[in-house]
């Protein structure tokens, strides 16, 4: 009997998909993100190495930030009022590393205060 190829890779697909590794997928998700103010944002970016927070992108009532420390993979999201962040983008666009200094509304690529 011959099975057809979208068969054979249907079934390939579900094997990769079902042995991927759990640490391998990205935990990024804004429905699942967790409410806090832009001064436990700026204790979160301040925690740590100074490049584990990511900026993810905004929609109109929150930026969404995803801190990356491994065993700390957690996504939040900050009121737009809150910071001005001066650059921003749709969530799903582009990310960038979030330092404490652009919470604060520097520039990127200009240096701490």
């Amino acid at each position: 009997m011959l099975i057809p190829r979208s068969v054979h890779r249907s079934a390939l697909a579900a094997a990769l998909i079902a042995l991927w590794p759990a640490g391998c997928a990205s935990p990024f998700n804004i429905h699942s993100a967790n409410e806090v103010t832009r001064e436990r944002l700026l204790e979160l970016a301040d925690t740590g190495a100074a490049d584990h927070m990511q900026y993810m992108g905004s929609d109109r009532a929150f930026h969404y930030v995803y801190d990356e420390r491994p065993n700390r993979q957690k996504t939040y999201k900050v009121r737009r009022e809150q910071i001005e962040l001066k650059e921003r983008f749709g969530v799903g666009e582009d990310s960038y590393t979030l330092h404490p200094w652009l919470i604060e509304g520097d520039l990127l690529g200009t240096k701490p205060k």
